[in-house]
């Protein structure tokens, strides 16, 4: 019994003088951060909306622009006797440093009115229902286009002329 433990302290003295020689710690503070950038997200007039050249033939006629499946659309008359020739939707490029959803924000209806001092308008409506779908999932990597379009009510009898308005709201805002 003395032998034995004898060879058992023996071996727990080599384990705590050797043990010790080789049992070391260390310790390290690392640092943590996090940097915040505001998210960035802006849009430019890319390609106006237009409704192109109109001939109506005096009485009312609707010429509408159906954007809401993307780009490349051109006028067409949707009711009444017209004929239009040329013409384009409009197109807004967005620019993002998130990738995510945007709501869109489309007027009801907008004037424009004729060029040169007259009081003469028509209205564009349906803007919403032919134009890009809100929400619309954008990306940092692009491109991130809305498509604009909508109905122009020519009045029977409009008057000749170029009728413009330079100032359509069309807001976009994460969702």
């Amino acid at each position: 019994m003395k032998k034995k433990f004898a060879v058992c302290l023996t071996a727990l003295m080599a384990c705590a003088l050797f043990g010790a020689e080789h049992t070391k710690a260390a310790s390290v503070n690392m640092t943590a951060e996090a940097t915040i950038e505001s998210a960035v997200l802006s849009g430019s007039q890319d390609q106006s909306l237009n409704f192109g050249t109109i001939v109506a033939a005096g009485s009312a006629a609707t010429v509408t622009i159906d954007a809401s499946g993307g780009g490349g659309v051109l006028p067409a008359v949707t009711a009444g006797t017209a004929s239009v020739s040329g013409g384009h939707n409009g197109r807004i490029n967005v620019t993002t440093t998130l990738d995510a959803n945007i709501n869109i924000t489309y007027p009801g209806s907008i004037l424009i009115t004729i060029t040169g001092g007259g009081a003469q308008t028509m209205t564009i409506n349906n803007i919403a229902a032919n134009s890009t779908a809100s929400p619309m999932a954008i990306t940092t990597a692009g491109p991130n286009k809305i498509f604009v379009g909508g109905a122009l009510q020519v009045g029977a009898g409009q008057v000749v002329g170029t009728y413009r308005n330079t100032l359509v709201p069309i807001t976009f805002i994460y969702e």
